[in-house]
């Protein structure tokens, strides 16, 4: 007797105890540092000179144009919400980039770990 298609096992299970996943250590340092890199040479002295570009108040429109001064106060806002976001995607690239570090230095050590005890029963 067959089994129907749906109680079949998945076409990924019989494998499934033979898998070994793994992490490529060293490429992840090299993300790591490549994403720091790059974050310090081009992303944050080009966030600087847009926030020091951003920070220039514009000149005060007369009070009767009710509708310039809406605007320049909205434009005003929008540009000191997108300040606060350049400098957040700044840290959190950082953050991303000491978070592969960490990532690769403590799975490489443990990676390590096992080894040296598998060589030791061995």
């Amino acid at each position: 007797m067959e089994l129907w298609r749906d109680d079949a096992a998945p076409a990924w299970r019989p494998a499934y105890s033979y898998l070994s996943i793994e992490a490529d250590h060293a490429g992840m340092a090299a993300v790591a540092a490549a994403l720091r890199a790059e974050l310090a040479e081009s992303y944050l002295p080009e966030r600087d000179l847009v926030d020091a570009d951003m920070t220039v108040p514009a000149a005060a429109p007369a009070a009767g144009f009710v509708e310039l001064v809406d605007f320049l106060t909205r434009h005003r806002a929008s540009q000191q919400v997108l300040t606060a976001l350049l400098a957040e995607h700044g840290n959190a690239t950082g953050a991303l980039a000491a978070g592969a570090e960490v990532a690769s230095r403590r799975y490489g050590d443990a990676d390590r770990l096992a080894a040296d005890r598998t060589e030791g029963v061995a």
